[in-house]
């Protein structure tokens, strides 16, 4: 008699700053990091490292706003946006790249019109 409809579902998760995680993470849904993380992360949404996170590690997500500190290698299906306090060095493979006046990126660009994982050529834009 009564229907629920379905609403999808939004997975958000969170590290608090004073948190380190050690190990790889893997989510479905959006991460926001604050503290610091050890490992490789592969989410299926948003990636965003605040200005007091700290990821040592791979990322591979569908986007990525990173504030804070990045060593390691990014993947983002469809943008990067590096904000005017972050630090970032490793490479970074995604369809756009935006970097704010004052963001330090120190690696290599890869950019491509396609998904970038499923890409196999790319354009290759040093910065």
């Amino acid at each position: 008699m009564f229907k629920k409809e379905s609403q999808p579902i939004t997975i958000s998760n969170r590290i608090l700053q004073g948190t380190v995680v050690r190990g790889t993470i893997e989510s479905e849904g959006d991460l926001r990091i604050d503290g610091e993380i050890l490992g490789d992360i592969t989410i299926k949404g948003k990636m965003v490292i605040g200005a007091d996170g700290k990821i040592v590690g791979n990322i591979k997500c569908a986007s990525a706003k990173i504030e804070g500190r990045l060593i390691g290698d990014i993947e983002a299906d469809e943008a990067v946006h590096l904000l005017s306090q972050c630090f970032v060095e490793g490479n970074i493979h995604t369809r756009r790249l935006v970097v704010d006046e004052g963001g330090v990126f120190n690696g290599s660009c890869f950019m491509t019109n396609e998904k970038v994982s499923s890409s196999k050529e790319s354009e290759n834009v040093s910065v």
